[in-house]
This record gives C-alpha cells, sequence and structure tokens, in this order.
C-alpha cells in the first residue's frame, strides 16, 4: 500500500525475520470473480478483522509522511541494476490494474495468473497519495518465509498472532497485511524512484489481505493484495531481485 505512512504505521503488514511454524503447502492458483465493491476509508487499524461489515466515509483520510530525507542526489535515488535472479529463466512479474490481475513468468511461459487488488484511488506515483505506482520494479526484500497462513505484520514484524479472513465481499475496519511481504524496490527514476515518488520509501508491498472478498477490485491504499494461498505461492515464485512491471492495461 502507499499507505504506509511511517516507519512505525508504514505498511501495517510488514513481517519479521523471526518466523513462525511452517505452512502446509499451497493448493493451485485459483480465480474467483467478485463484483466491484464500495470503497471506504482507512482507519488506525490494530486488532484482527472483525466479522462484520462497518460502515464508513467515502475517501481516505490524510496521513503524515515520514520517509527520509534526501537530495535529488542521494544514492538512494540513482537508478540501480537488479541483481542476478538465480540460474534458468528469470522469474518475473506483470500486475495490469485494468484486469486486476497478475501474470508470472519464466522466460517466456506463463507460470501462473492471479487476481489482486490494487488502490481504490487509482494510478500514482507521489508520496502519501495512496495510489498504486505504474512501472518496473524488483522485488526489494522479502518477509514471512514459513509464518503461518494469516500471519499479521506490522511495519515487517511478525506480531505471532493470525488474523480472521473474511472471503464474503465486505469491507471491515480491520484492514491488514497478512501471511507474506515482497517489498517493491523502482527502478525508473523519475517514475516510481526519487524524493517524494519513490516506490520503496513509500513502502510499496505485494501481500495478503483480511478481506480477501474483495480482491478482484481496486480497493487497496497503494500495494497490491492478494490471496493468502496465491501470495505464499508468489513468495516461491520470485525471489529477491526479481522484476515485477506494474502496467496500466487494458485497450
Amino acid at each position: 500500500m502507499d499507505v504506509h505512512r511511517s516507519a512505525a504505521q508504514d505498511d501495517r503488514s510488514s513481517m519479521s525475520f523471526d518466523q513462525a511454524p511452517a505452512a502446509s503447502a499451497p493448493p493451485p492458483v485459483h480465480w474467483a470473480p467478485e463484483g466491484a465493491r464500495p470503497v471506504s476509508a482507512p482507519s488506525d487499524r490494530t486488532g484482527v478483522a472483525a466479522a462484520a461489515p462497518r460502515s464508513r466515509p467515502e475517501g481516505l483520510p490524510d496521513m503524515t509522511f515520514d520517509a527520509p530525507s534526501a537530495s535529488a542526489e542521494d544514492s538512494r535515488w540513482q537508478a540501480s541494476p537488479t541483481p542476478a535472479t538465480p540460474t534458468g529463466a528469470a522469474a518475473r512479474a506483470v500486475v495490469d490494474v485494468s484486469r486486476q490481475s497478475m501474470t508470472v513468468f519464466k522466460g517466456p511461459r506463463v507460470v501462473a495468473r492471479y487476481q489482486i487488488s490494487t488502490a481504490a484511488r487509482g494510478i500514482g506515483n507521489t508520496e502519501a497519495s495512496f495510489r498504486t505506482p505504474l512501472g518496473r520494479h524488483r522485488v526489494h526484500q522479502k518477509f514471512g518465509a514459513d509464518a503461518p497462513l494469516g500471519t499479521v505484520f506490522r511495519s515487517r514484524v511478525n506480531t505471532h498472532t493470525v488474523a480472521s479472513i473474511l472471503t464474503a465481499p465486505v469491507d471491515v475496519e480491520e484492514d491488514l497485511i497478512l501471511t507474506r511481504i515482497l517489498w517493491l524496490d523502482g527502478l525508473e527514476p523519475g517514475l516510481n524512484k526519487g524524493p517524494g515518488i519513490d516506490s520503496r520509501e513509500r513502502f510499496i508491498y505485494i501481500h495478503g489481505t483480511n478481506e480477501e472478498g474483495l480482491i478482484g477490485s481496486p480497493v487497496s491504499h497503494g500495494c497490491v493484495r492478494m490471496r493468502n494461498r496465491d501470495v505464499i505461492a508468489l513468495f516461491d515464485l520470485l525471489p529477491r531481485g526479481a522484476e515485477v512491471e506494474i502496467v496500466r492495461g487494458g485497450g
């Protein structure tokens, strides 16, 4: 989510390096079409998802962004090469915003396809915009290997608690980051890398969600949400350094 407002609040779904017991192997990739859902505002979340939907006002609140300041010359903002991936065909993913889908390739071959959810506010790259950035990214870091399905992460730290996962298409107050995190780093200066627009400093993740029933509709706060079993499968498919391109799609 873009939303990861601050270092303490950043992704509300990070995982820790302390990993919990191994989860069972994920089932095959699945598709389950859902209709569009109304969008409601995020709020400070502290617990696990409640079973009953809550009514919330339209729109998202302004939040404080406190990434470290840096000049345009700072090395963090310079284009950086993607680290080498393991031998053999390199895995990469393409997120299609218009179709709310992700396709994973190894070389020219499609190996998986998932439904996802991008931002309710649409496409955008500025900090605190709650929008999903376009362009080429790489997997900067991964969190949550072997954590049980539904594990709650806060600021990429494993809380060792497991959330209730809602499969009904309802929007609840508890908007959590669950199961696995793939933290994205922009590769295109001026588009998703640099002061005020940097995907890594905005804490743009691919992660699991407690609101699985809304997957397939744009309802996130900037991140790419996935069903929890799907993000476990993706975590194993994409190594650190793998490319993830986010495209407008359509047409």
